[in-house]
């Protein structure tokens, strides 16, 4: 166990301990997709003496991709700079800013999306028992550009680290589970693409 507070080096990042700040739904932001107050001082508080890596909440990288009305987004315009503040906060403290990409697909809130949730397939989400619409090639290409643009405003807003959600039955785990991509174009066919 004593391991787990010494330094540790993950590539070129230097870690001050072993612990990681995992992504939690906050619902602390701004209906806007903006960052708020409230996150800053809950970033700050979470980084001061904390784990090493602090992973943001889930951001979405598209609109359609929202999974609650106060989450953080990263397809904004001035996204890398609302995202910056929490940066600058998380490594203020000497800690590491890991940027948390995802798009819910069949879980998204049309109360936050403003559109029935799209997926791989048409499909009953679990959780809130909402049935999909199926998405078309050109919104599955407009998602991947969603993903190449988040990173990129990740870089911009200095962030350390990225992770990308692919499990919990978000969309990227859509389209690789077999039981819920019943697509018979290439995105179905070779689910690793």
């Amino acid at each position: 166990m004593e391991t787990m507070f010494e330094e540790f080096r993950l590539g070129t990042a230097k870690l001050v301990n072993r612990f990681v700040f995992p992504p939690i739904k906050l619902a602390y932001g701004h209906p806007n997709g903006t960052v708020t107050e409230r996150q800053l001082q809950f970033y700050r508080q979470i980084a001061r003496g904390g784990p090493a890596v602090v992973i943001l909440e889930p951001v979405s990288v598209t609109v359609g991709g929202k999974e609650h009305p106060k989450q953080l987004c990263v397809h904004l315009p001035e996204s890398a700079k609302e995202l910056k503040k929490i940066v600058r906060v998380v490594q203020k403290e000497g800690r590491l800013a890991c940027l948390h990409l995802n798009h819910a697909g069949a879980a998204a809130n049309p109360k936050a999306t403003g559109a029935k949730p799209k997926a791989p397939s048409t499909i009953t989400c679990p959780a809130s028992g909402q049935e999909s619409e199926p998405l078309s090639e050109e919104e599955i290409k407009t998602i991947i550009a969603g993903y190449k643009s988040a990173a990129q405003k990740a870089v911009e807003a200095g962030f350390n680290l990225i992770e990308i959600q692919a499990g919990h039955g978000y969309l990227l785990s859509q389209f690789l589970n077999g039981k819920v991509n019943k697509r018979n174009d290439r995105y179905g066919q070779n689910r690793l693409l």
